[in-house]
This record gives structure tokens, C-alpha cells and sequence, in this order.
């Protein structure tokens, strides 16, 4: 999703109204941002900025999260002045913002910023019950198309009085239960 400028400075805004930061640096960095557009336009608002090549880590007074912390590569500093730097330095470079504030989920102007984190798998926020869950309805999905597929080749076969379809068909069907009996077996 392309975010305008206009956007993220207005959720900036809002976020500088309705919150404290922890540190007055971190302030002056959101403000930094607020005056320079062509590093704006490179922020992306994401959840799991850890994980991130190059991210902000922001707390409002509420949270119970540290202040500020910045990552960049393998590095981990909670010096404001390191990433502000670093800000100036890489302005045409993605850089990701994490912020932590009272019921951040619910809040439509952070959600309207919110962009996916492009570091994080697919199945980040997924347990492996989740997991096994999606993989057995894929395999159950996948049995059931083939076996409708192979029931309408049957038929066919059937209608056209064709002997060997049939038993060719058929001879399919049952191979494909008993592969599914023995995977089924295999799990438990």
C-alpha cells in the first residue's frame, strides 16, 4: 500500500497530540520528520520493527515498553541521537516505525498508517495448531477436488458403457484412498 506523505504527517500529528513520548529527543525526531517530506515518504508504520533491516521502536508515557530503540542491520541502540543521525545520513532508505501506545489496535488513525512488515513470514503470527489446522484442511481439500475429479470420470466412463475407463477410474479412486489411509495412518 502506497501511503501519501500527507497521511503519515497527519497521523504524526495526531499521534504527537494525543500521546507523551518518554524523551524529549525522540520528540524532536518525530518533529525532524514532520519538516522533511522526502524522508516521510520513505516510513513505513509497521508491528515487529525488530525484525526490520533499519526501524524505530517509539513508546508513548502509557506503554510499559522501552522509550526508544533503534535497529539498523544486527545493531540495537536505544541512543536517539545514533538513529537521527542515521536518519539524515539514509534519507532515500526504507525506514520502519513501531509505536506503542494505549490500545494501538483499536486506533483508526494508527490502522490507516499501519503498512505489512515485509520482514516477517507469512506464518509469523500463527501457532503451530494454526499451522497443522491450515495444512490438514489443504491436504482434505486437495483429496476431496481429486477424488470429485476421479467420481466424474467414473461416471462418464459409466455412461459411455466404457469397461475399461471404469476399472481404470476406479483402480485411480481406490489408490487415492488408500494414499490418504496411509498418510492418516502415518500421523497417528
Amino acid at each position: 500500500m502506497d501511503l501519501s506523505v500527507i497521511e503519515k504527517h497527519a497521523f504524526i500529528e495526531h499521534f504527537l497530540i494525543h500521546y507523551r513520548v518518554k524523551q524529549k529527543e525522540v520528540l524532536w525526531l518525530l518533529n525532524y520528520l514532520l519538516k522533511h517530506h522526502q524522508i516521510l515518504s520513505h516510513v513505513h508504520f509497521v508491528f515487529e520493527v525488530n525484525v526490520c533491516e533499519r526501524g524505530l521502536f517509539i513508546a508513548a508515557e502509557c506503554s510499559d515498553r522501552p522509550a526508544f530503540v533503534f535497529y539498523k542491520d544486527k545493531l540495537v541502540s536505544t541512543d536517539v541521537e545514533k538513529a537521527f543521525h542515521d536518519m539524515r545520513m539514509n534519507k532515500h532508505e526504507p525506514l520502519y516505525i513501531e509505536l506503542d501506545f494505549l490500545n494501538r489496535k483499536r486506533d483508526i488513525h494508527y490502522m490507516k498508517v499501519l503498512e505489512e512488515n515485509p520482514y516477517l513470514p507469512w506464518d509469523f503470527y500463527l501457532s503451530d495448531d494454526d499451522k497443522q489446522s491450515i495444512d490438514n484442511w489443504l491436504e482434505t481439500s486437495l483429496y476431496e477436488s481429486q477424488k470429485r475429479a476421479i467420481q466424474t470420470q467414473i461416471d462418464a466412463a459409466l455412461d459411455r458403457n466404457d469397461e475399461a475407463a471404469f476399472l481404470l477410474y476406479s483402480a485411480q479412486l481406490k489408490s487415492l484412498q488408500v494414499d490418504k489411509d496411509q498418510v492418516h495412518g502415518l500421523r497417528n
